[in-house]
């Protein structure tokens, strides 16, 4: 990681001419941006930081329980469990990848909404203990699925808040982000302390159908 960062310092030096501006913005040019107290005002602002809370917050939550549910609620070998968590994370990143060739065949919100039943169908197979293909399967598809969800709702920002509003939201979606990855699978862990590590499916499941639902209120918000 040391070895990557430092990689990125380098090239980020090498190329900072490339980062400089080759005009200077004229005063027509710039956009005055809303205070934080305006943008907080917006339902769409607050709802979209929600969606991303709790959508993040399952998304790590899959990358941070399956392998434990797997090995010591299910009894796979650490190996298999591990390689199947690699095809997630993997597939996470392929999702990313062909989240713009996707976005040119169907609408942004279409794709999230796809993506989000696709969660919610993986966290499904994911819950059912049957035989363990059936799960591996269902974490291959929440990894696949859960790809294109991030960069989508981002850059549909402006859509739902306008362009006054659209620092301050893009920086209240991230923050909750954060908030979510740290906090939800933190609370999944405690439930499954008291109650089973066989409750992660069905919390994964009401998660995720919980954040489907959220978007499908904020697919209503246009900006004025």
């Amino acid at each position: 990681m040391g070895a990557s960062q430092l990689a990125l310092a380098v090239g980020l030096l090498l190329t900072r001419h490339s980062w400089t501006p080759t005009t200077a913005p004229t005063a027509a040019g710039l956009v005055k941006n809303a205070a934080m107290r305006q943008t907080l005002r917006l339902s769409a602002a607050r709802l979209g930081a929600l969606v991303y809370f709790v959508h993040v917050g399952v998304e790590v939550g899959f990358g941070v329980w399956a392998f434990t549910l797997f090995t010591e609620g299910r009894g796979i070998a650490p190996a298999v469990a591990g390689f199947w968590l690699s095809v997630y994370w993997g597939g996470l990143t392929v999702g990313r990848l062909l989240a713009s060739v996707a976005a040119a065949r169907m609408s942004p919100g279409a794709l999230v909404r796809g993506c989000l039943v696709a969660i919610s169908a993986g966290a499904a197979l994911v819950w059912v203990d049957g035989t363990d293909i059936v799960a591996f399967a269902g974490l291959t598809l929440a990894g696949l699925a859960c790809g294109p969800v991030f960069p989508t709702l981002m850059a549909t920002t402006p859509g739902r808040v306008g362009a006054l509003h659209v620092p301050q939201t893009v920086g209240l979606q991230v923050a909750a982000a954060a908030l979510g990855a740290a906090l939800l699978p933190a609370l999944m862990g405690v439930v499954a302390q008291r109650l089973g590590l066989e409750t992660l499916g069905p919390q994964l499941l009401g998660l995720s159908v919980g954040t489907l639902l959220a978007h499908e209120v904020l697919l209503r918000h246009r900006a004025t």
